[in-house]
């Protein structure tokens, strides 16, 4: 399924209007790494800087730093547009990176983690992939946009309760690692699922981007899907195949 078509599908299931932001431009306009922006102090490109110098997008737009550079520095590092603001009425969130873009779109209500992989999957689009801290910042940027407590993240385990390793949704590629302490593999092993905190999560700013393992079943989560474009592989195969379901049974609901 053509990207347009499948975002314009989800889109329609959701109930939203399809809206590209917070483009991140620092890796294909001034070849940045992953955790840096660029400055753009040279009209089109310029240099590289850590995001790291900064605390949140609000904080990009007083540092003196040219009107690209400041969006550029939101949209890497915090997922958003400089303001800060952000806007409910935004449905998808846009990620660059050196050779993949990353766009999330949000499904009203809640769900639980299986029927949300499913409706992500029915669009040729998966549970999000967080390959790093920018793509971490990116999605809890997308969540606060929305005010929504958590969502789902594409990590789950078969039955963590017997020591079932974690593992991501098919095609993700990723050592991140962002659990809270006792959560995922340093927990009790009750729950299978994961979810990431937005800073609306009523625990606290401190656990915004931080990751819980959550019961599996539960139906008050957020729900966005992603969907990471490639460029086309000279042999024509596609570049991202459709995720499976997780397998696993759901096992009972408890706090972070």
């Amino acid at each position: 399924m053509k990207r347009a078509v499948a975002l314009a599908a989800l889109a329609a299931l959701a109930g939203v209007d399809v809206i590209d932001a917070a483009e991140c431009r620092g890796p294909s306009s001034c070849g940045c790494s992953n955790d840096e922006f660029c400055k753009f102090d040279y009209g089109s490109s310029g240099g590289c800087e850590s995001c790291s110098s900064f605390s949140s997008a609000a904080a990009c737009g007083q540092d003196g730093l040219p009107s690209d550079g400041e969006d550029d520095c939101a949209a890497c590092c915090f997922g958003r547009d400089a303001s800060g603001d952000g806007s409910s009425s935004v449905a998808l969130r846009t990620l660059s990176a050196a050779a993949t873009t990353k766009t999330y779109v949000r499904l009203e209500g809640g769900w639980t983690y299986a029927v949300c992989a499913a409706q992500c999957a029915s669009a040729s689009l998966t549970l999000p992939c967080v390959d790093g801290a920018r793509a971490n910042a990116s999605l809890v940027g997308a969540i606060d946009a929305h005010g929504d407590a958590s969502a789902w993240l594409g990590l789950a385990s078969g039955d963590a309760a017997a020591g079932e390793p974690w593992a991501w949704v098919d095609g993700c590629e990723s050592s991140a690692n962002r659990w809270h302490a006792g959560s995922g593999p340093s927990g009790p092993g009750a729950e299978n699922c994961a979810e990431v905190f937005g800073t609306a999560n009523g625990y606290g700013a401190a656990y915004a981007g931080l990751w819980s393992d959550k019961y599996c079943g539960a139906e008050e989560l957020a729900c966005y899907c992603e969907d990471e474009v490639t460029p086309a592989p000279t042999s024509g195969a596609p570049s991202r195949a459709p995720s499976p379901l997780p397998r696993g049974p759901a096992s009972r609901a408890g706090p972070p």
